[in-house]
């Protein structure tokens, strides 16, 4: 009785096989017949693109018999195009994928009905009346395909296959011959001589087998001194039968399992060889008779069943066969189809439904697999074995598929102008030609029949085979928009334009000589500002250069470095972190930059008005550095704000510019975020303004505050190339134009500044070494009030360079 468990046991011995070759390279390499046939068309010698055939890949010998006969037969005979299911590996196919990882939910035997049910494969030409209907040792129906499956019409029923399943406890033929009422189970039982021998077979031969099994132990033992019935796998529906069934025909033998099938055989074929005398409890169609007995003949190994109660009803639910007494009933072997099929390929329909092949021909295959040579790969050894069988001059075999019946001959009529667009192997893919109308059908609308599958919207691009191997694919309007089968027109994705979407968006890139001009000179001046604070910060004990508020001044110059070094950002590549970056460097420092020489400025013009003291007021540095700590504190938190939103509104975006055909990276573009973006843009404005104002205030002071000249030029030029920025940034859209007048306003700026403030000082220091300790308190009160301004232009927001 087939089981779950004796195709367990196979998948331990068949995956001990090392396959060196891809199962798909040994069956497109295989050839069998020196001229196999191809198929040609009855009004052309074109070849036509029939439908494959898939036939279910074999798990065990009498399967593998007959699949593989059938797809070398229709493959190279017919010339079909024939392939296995779910897999080309003989070895693989007891793989716990394809059979929900043996987890009891009876995928082994339903997948052999569902995957036909599922379209996925489209025959199999072996399968047991117990794995169609399987029920356990109690009789208790666990799986129904025949009123799953079969009734319902979900598979094609193919009926008998030739051939038939036969399990039982055998006695050697050659046992038999020599003493036929050894079959009955009443001389078995009583017959002294019959069961000394049976005793002496097992035990004194070459290998004592009652010593090699005694311990063995899952039904009886051999240490019983009685005739021995050998089994193979103790957990077999058929072994527990065969216990019972020894016991309530009270033959007194004992039941002794070897562990597995291969085991069995290996017991088997050496008794056999020895003419001695044996019980196995065995089935058939298997490997046991399909062992070589006489090399010189080419016979096999043959077996008679004992002569058990018959199965009348020939059913598992016989009477007799419920109470353990009768033989197993006889099972026709039979087939099945996808239902597809018969309209799918006819002639592959015809051939399944005439398919027959008698039980001693395939005993004959299995014989041959045996014989193959051991290191080939399994697959390519039932092919070698299909294949000599194939060729046999044995005219029984002959006969069996040289008929009208196996024969079957396929006629198509070519579509003689083609029928979808050629691939790079010359494969027309995209439509196929109804061979018996000679029309092409098309397999995609974006494909029209009218054009004979080779014409869709502009931009048709391919076929190219898929990632499998195993199909084709389109790229309708170059694979970067949809076909209209109405209009006949394209519809482009985003980044691609032209008639057929065939022409990509380029990425926009800073153009590299600006990219470096900007970075240049940017580092130019961020060397230059870092240099202005370790003269500030080393020189600090000279009054000229205390005079001029170190820490505030100092503070002022980190305002410019942030801003030299956003021009660094603003040239790089748009991201998440380049417009966050650019926010804080051109924000923070924007305000750290303008506020200290505002509040220096604010001050002075509290104590003097018109250039002249008007009275006391006392506005401390400590206090004007709180004043600036607060105002640097509020654009923190828009800086911070702005980080947040942006990223949590999605990043960087990507803006499709139609009419240059590129693809631009801009800062997030989400509302919010522009708002705060403006909010900070907005403060930064309003804080030039307002050192505009006072250092205007502060220009007629110019005899007292030299270096008011600095704070007025600076603030106003700061002020114009911000408006002129603006502006420029209103009248377009182009990145490169935006970021060139932007950078190189604050460079311009920025130099002013250091060249004003720093550099007349800077140059006095050294020019002068004697006045670095002279000062008064108009010179003091004058530098207090020097000032500068930071370079500032307008921000790019969300339309920034990539």
């Amino acid at each position: 009785m087939k089981s779950f468990t004796t195709l367990a046991t196979i998948v331990s011995i068949l995956f001990s096989t090392n396959v060196v070759e891809s199962q798909q390279s040994i069956l497109d390499n295989f050839q069998c017949l020196t001229d196999p046939k191809e198929i040609t068309f009855n009004n052309s010698n074109a070849s036509p693109n029939l439908p494959q055939v898939r036939i279910m890949m074999c798990g065990y010998s009498s399967q593998c018999a007959l699949n593989f006969v059938a797809y070398l037969h229709m493959k190279e005979r017919l010339g079909m195009n024939v392939t296995f299911y779910p897999t080309l590996d003989y070895d693989d196919i007891w793989a716990g994928a394809y059979w929900d990882n043996w987890n009891g939910s009876m995928a082994y035997p339903r997948n052999y009905f569902e995957w036909l049910w599922q379209d996925n494969m489209d025959l199999n030409f072996e399968y047991w009346p117990t794995q169609l209907v399987r029920t356990a040792y109690d009789g208790t129906v666990t799986f129904d395909g025949k009123t799953e499956y079969v009734l319902s019409g979900q598979i094609d029923f193919g009926g008998f296959v030739g051939a038939y399943g036969e399990e039982s406890i055998w006695l050697p033929k050659y046992y038999t011959d020599a003493n036929p009422t050894a079959k009955i189970p009443e001389i078995l039982a009583s017959d002294t001589t019959i069961r000394a021998e049976l005793v002496a077979g097992s035990r004194d031969g070459t290998t004592n087998y009652n010593e090699l099994y005694n311990t063995s132990s899952s039904f009886d033992t051999t240490n019983e001194d009685r005739p021995i019935i050998w089994g193979s796998s103790p957990s077999y529906w058929m072994s527990l039968y065969a216990n019972d069934l020894k016991e309530n025909t009270n033959l007194n033998m004992s039941f002794v399992t070897t562990g597995g099938e291969g085991s069995l055989k290996t017991l088997i074929a050496d008794l056999y060889q020895q003419r001695v005398a044996f019980l196995s409890n065995i089935y058939t169609i298997d490997d046991n008779f399909g062992v070589v007995d006489n090399v010189t003949t080419g016979d096999l190994q043959n077996f008679e069943k004992v002569a058990f109660s018959r199965n009348a009803d020939q059913s598992p639910y016989d009477p007799l066969f419920l109470l353990k007494q009768a033989q197993y009933p006889i099972g026709p072997i039979m087939k099945a189809a996808n239902y597809r099929l018969e309209a799918k390929f006819p002639e592959a329909y015809q051939y399944y439904i005439n398919f027959n092949i008698g039980t001693r021909q395939l005993n004959q295959i299995v014989s041959n697999y045996q014989q193959t040579n051991t290191s080939l790969a399994n697959t390519e050894r039932w092919l070698e074995a299909a294949c000599q069988w194939m060729k046999s001059a044995d005219s029984d075999a002959t006969r069996t598929w040289n008929n009208t019946a196996w024969m079957v001959d396929v006629v198509r009529t070519d579509c003689l102008n083609g029928c979808g667009v050629a691939a790079t192997d010359g494969t027309e893919v995209g439509g196929e030609c109804n061979y018996y109308s000679g029309t092409c059908e098309c397999h995609y609308d974006e494909l029209f029949e009218d054009g004979n599958c080779q014409t869709s919207c502009p931009g048709l691009d391919g076929p190219y085979m898929n990632s499998s191997n195993n199909g084709y694919y389109f790229n309708w309007c170059s694979g970067h928009g949809a076909c209209d089968t109405i209009t006949r027109l394209c519809t482009c994705n985003e980044g691609y334009g032209g008639d057929g979407c065939q022409i990509p968006y380029d990425q926009y890139k800073l153009p590299v000589g600006l990219q470096v001009i900007i970075i240049f000179l940017s580092c130019i001046l961020a060397i230059v500002c870092i240099a202005c604070i370790v003269w500030l910060r080393t020189s600090a004990e000279y009054k000229t250069v205390k005079a001029l508020s170190v820490n505030m001044t100092t503070i002022m110059t980190v305002g410019l470095l942030m801003i030299v070094c956003s021009n660094i950002a603003l040239s790089q590549k748009v991201s998440g972190i380049s417009c966050i970056a650019w926010q804080w460097l051109f924000g923070l420092g924007g305000i750290l930059a303008i506020m200290s020489p505002l509040l220096k400025a604010y001050r002075v013009s509290r104590v003097f008005h018109g250039g002249k003291m008007l009275r006391a007021v006392k506005i401390t540095d400590k206090m004007l550095m709180a004043m600036l700590i607060k105002c640097a504190l509020l654009e923190v938190v828009i800086c911070a704000g702005y980080s947040v939103l942006h990223e949590i509104l999605g990043g960087s975006t990507l803006f499709y510019n139609d009419d240059e055909l590129r693809i631009e990276d801009r800062c997030n573009d989400n509302s919010l975020t522009g708002y705060v973006s403006m909010g900070s843009y907005a403060y930064f404005f309003v804080m030039l303004c307002a050192l505009t104002k006072y250092s205007y205030g502060t220009r007629r002071a110019l005899s007292v505050f030299k270096e008011s000249t600095c704070a007025y030029f600076s603030s106003f030029l700061s002020l114009l190339c911000t408006l002129i920025t603006f502006v420029f940034y209103m009248a377009t859209q182009d990145p490169t134009f935006r970021t060139a007048i932007q950078s190189f306003a604050i460079i311009l700026v920025v130099s002013a500044v250091l060249i004003l403030f720093y550099g007349t000082r800077i140059y006095t220091f050294y020019t002068e070494p004697e006045n670095r300790n002279v000062t008064d308190v108009r010179a003091a009160t004058h530098t207090s009030t020097s000032s500068v301004t930071q370079s500032s232009v307008m921000k790019p927001g969300p339309s920034s360079q990539a």
